[in-house]
């Protein structure tokens, strides 16, 4: 359900954007779509990760757990990059 309201809801926000022009009313319906969107994503989140760390063993979801970190830390570094590296890779030709 709440990845449902996710993605409904950031779809609406996209086209809401793409439509919106120069009123300022429709940017702040696109605006509480996206934060909807956040919602939704965030309590799935939550949802699936109380979940899956029931499913494995403990020294398996400790491991898994510190590489996701890891990554994690990775593309928390690299984000703010992400805007040049797109001016420097052709992306998806």
């Amino acid at each position: 359900m709440l990845i449902g309201i996710a993605g409904g809801s950031l779809l609406i926000s996209t086209l809401i954007s793409s439509l919106q022009g120069e009123s300022s009313a429709l940017g702040y319906l696109a605006t509480f779509f996206v934060v909807m969107g956040k919602y939704g994503i965030t309590g799935a989140f939550s949802s699936v990760f109380l979940f899956t760390s029931e499913l494995y063993p403990t020294n398996l979801r400790n491991s898994g757990y510190g590489f996701a970190c890891a990554f994690r830390g990775i593309g928390g570094a690299l984000a703010p990059f992400a805007n040049t590296f797109h001016s420097y890779v052709a992306w998806g030709t």
